[in-house]
């Protein structure tokens, strides 16, 4: 058996299960790989998580377990949050509200396509100054900037008004993906200048569950409210936009086609 770790997905277990059919960690997800044009169900546990991915291989330190061991901990903590966010159906307030605000921030650093960005800055970094980050630090050197953009990034998010949009209608569901955070500009961008997380007009959505979504606008007042059929799918298509792999509770759900009509039903995309 080869030795080549997996892939991983950077989606907690805890979280992921928000998105299952039943809403629990024994619940069974859809699938859509969208690198291998492949369809599969599963549960969270088979599905998120890499055994031992932040395990740090550095002599100086004892515990190499130390970061996995500490994100746990931290996914504890926002676990609780965001399951009274779903019980309760309202943001959280004061500490609580910080603490969510950073869980956006490190599930956005930790994604794939964030890992690939810093694989470009190591690639740069060997061209430039003609040397070679020891690989076996490469895990430590991946934590530490995924909590240092977080904490970067973090005055910017925290500045955004911060709702709730709810799915009201049991037949319909929000998706997730491995790459769950979308900017949406609310006003044309120009090609030679996107949005970038501070910029006004625009808004940063993050589904939480199969039947929440979170939005920060720096312009839109805080109202948690309920949102349509033909919402439901602008936020479907934003979130697998940027997607190598979608995460459903249900086979059908609500988006808009290569055409922009809604349908629910998912076809990969043709090369």
């Amino acid at each position: 058996m080869s030795n080549v770790p997996r892939k991983h997905h950077f989606i907690p277990k805890f979280f992921l299960s928000n998105f299952t059919d039943d809403g629990t960690e024994n619940g069974m997800i859809h699938v859509f790989d969208l690198e291998r044009k492949k369809y599969r169900t599963g549960k969270p546990a088979n599905i998120a998580l890499e055994k031992d991915f932040y395990k740090i291989d550095v002599p100086s330190i004892k515990d190499p377990m130390i970061v996995e061991k500490t994100l746990a901990e931290m996914e504890g903590t926002w676990s609780t949050i965001i399951k009274g966010i779903i019980l309760n159906e309202q943001m959280p307030e004061d500490e609580w509200m910080d603490d969510l605000i950073f869980f956006v921030a490190v599930l956005l650093t930790r994604t794939d396509c964030f890992k690939s960005h810093i694989s470009t800055f190591i690639t740069d970094i060997d061209l430039q100054h003609q040397s070679k980050i020891d690989k076996k630090n490469d895990s430590l050197f991946f934590v530490q900037q995924i909590f240092l953009q977080a904490i970067r990034i973090l005055p910017i998010l925290s500045r955004r008004n911060w709702s709730l949009s709810v799915c009201k209608d049991v037949s319909q569901c929000l998706v997730c993906s491995n790459y769950p955070i979308s900017l949406i500009p609310t006003v044309p961008h120009s090609i030679n200048s996107p949005p970038g997380l501070a910029s006004e007009k625009t808004l940063v959505t993050l589904p939480i569950s199969k039947k929440m979504l979170l939005l920060g606008s720096f312009d839109q007042p805080v109202v948690n409210r309920s949102i349509n059929h033909n919402e439901i799918a602008e936020f479907n298509t934003e979130t697998i936009s940027n997607a190598d792999l979608i995460f459903s509770s249900n086979r059908e759900f609500l988006h808009f086609d290569e055409s922009r009509k809604i349908t629910t039903e998912f076809a990969f995309p043709k090369v």
